[in-house]
Order: C-alpha cells, then structure tokens, then sequence
C-alpha cells in the first residue's frame, strides 16, 4: 500500500467525462453549489459515547480521517504509524499539517451496523470525522443524493435508507 493518499482522486489518463445535456433549461446559480453528505455516527470509548455527524467523502482515499483535536478531547487510544503518511489536497500539494503520524481505533455504530473503525488522525477544521472511498466500499455503501441518504448493500450492514 503506498505512504501517501490523495484526499480527491484523479482521472485516468484518457478519461473522458461527458455529462449529458439539460434539455430546456440551465442551471440555476443556486444548483451550482451542494451541501456535504452526513451520516449519524455514534463512537464509544469504554462507557462513554459520542454522537457526531460523519462526512462521507466520495474523493477521499484513505479509509476513514478523524480530528486530531477531537480525538484529544475525547481522550480516544492513539496509535503511531510508522511510518508516517502524506496526505495531499485535491491539486497534489501536501495538507498544510504535515504528514499524518497517528491512527486512533474506535468502537463506531452508524445505523444498525457497529465496527472498530481505524482512523488517520489530522486536522479537520469543520469535521470531526471523514469516511473516505475503502470505508464506502467496504460496505457496499449506495448513495442517494436526491434524498441525501445512505444505505448498506453488503449482506452483513443491510438496512433501510438513513433520514436525511
């Protein structure tokens, strides 16, 4: 596995993206811009619990990305990485924090499926926790950006579409 991840992914060499056309009408300046997608996540550490909206983040290639902050307050386990990862923004520059050294692992409930979620520590300004592209795709996760929802398709985390 490489030392270093790309927060959004790049397109192939090759690639060619072709969006159909809108037939009749334009869009308007107000759909040019979205809001994250969320999904209700509960963390325990021992016998306290935490309750906290988790991004999920379609251009993220890491696994999942929790505050560093937040994991000081919570007093989560931290765990050194050795070595230490690059994290890289969507143009290719390193994150501005350096390279993330630390993982924490926590119990993490969200719907009716519970892990111990392993999750590279770093500043995450707005967020406290990220799901990125192995995380979605480890559970099969479909998204429903009309209604702003989640759902599980794999066997194990099946379960009716979150409310948005």
């Amino acid at each position: 596995m490489p030392t270093g991840w790309h927060w959004y992914g790049t397109f192939p060499i090759g690639f060619v993206l072709q969006l159909p056309a809108v037939v009749g009408r334009g869009v308007e300046e107000c759909e040019l811009e979205g809001e994250h997608l969320f999904v209700a996540a509960t963390l325990r550490n021992g016998d306290h619990s935490i309750q906290t909206p988790a991004m999920t983040d379609t251009g993220a290639m890491g696994f999942a990305f929790i505050d560093e902050n937040f994991v000081r307050q919570h007093q989560f386990p931290r765990y050194r990485l050795n070595p230490p990862r690059d994290l890289e923004v969507i143009d290719g520059r390193p994150i501005e924090f350096g390279q993330i050294t630390h993982l924490t692992k926590i119990s993490c409930q969200i719907q009716d499926h519970t892990e111990m979620l392993p999750a590279f520590m770093t500043k995450l300004g707005h967020f406290s926790l990220v799901l990125g592209i192995p995380w979605l795709q480890r559970h099969a996760v479909v998204t429903d950006f009309v209604s702003n929802s989640v759902r599980f398709q794999c066997p194990d985390h099946r379960n009716p579409p979150a409310a948005p």
